[in-house]
């Protein structure tokens, strides 16, 4: 395995050991739901409710509906397994057995880029993105580097793309 590998390694099991205990709280598992594809809806919800506007929210679903697909073929290329985890993979992994990237990471990236170019109160997304990736590793569903990707992945494609998205939109409304 090579240095990049044992660092992730290292780095996913320190931050299980930390915050791993926690991962059955009811804290931990909403946090799981809210980053989830079903959970989606409240987040939209809690943008809206801070003032997001519905076009940008418009955007934003675009955004993660995009990305989601590509993840749907990055996935099985790289074809990582994920950590080795007490939870059977049946509970833990709903949709594939892969761990490369985080889903719930990309969708957080895109989820704090729309929250953050719409207004001051969207840098509250900033921190539920943050404990998304953490919790994703301290429950052993990925590795740090699967969410640091995930994230940074949804995070810069949202940004490049928000103004050509917003462009589209404003021809149609």
């Amino acid at each position: 395995m090579n240095r990049i590998g044992i660092w992730d390694e290292r780095i996913t099991q320190k931050v299980h050991s930390t915050f791993g205990n926690y991962t059955e709280s009811r804290w931990w598992k909403a946090l799981e739901f809210s980053g989830s594809q079903t959970g989606y809806a409240i987040v939209v919800i809690v943008q809206f409710l801070i003032s997001i506007s519905p076009v940008q929210i418009v955007i934003q679903t675009v955004q993660i509906v995009l990305i989601t697909l590509v993840m749907m073929v990055v996935k099985p290329l790289v074809a990582r397994e994920r950590p080795p985890s007490p939870t059977p993979k049946e509970v833990a992994h709903y949709y594939d057995n892969f761990s490369f990237p985080s889903g719930h990471a990309t969708r957080a990236g895109v989820i704090v880029a729309v929250s953050v170019l719409s207004g001051p109160l969207g840098s509250i997304f900033l921190f539920w993105g943050v404990f998304i990736c953490v919790s994703r590793v301290a429950q052993l569903h990925h590795y740090m580097g699967d969410v640091l990707f995930g994230f940074l992945a949804g995070l810069v494609f949202s940004i490049f793309s928000h103004g050509f998205f917003t462009t589209m939109i404003s021809m149609f409304v």
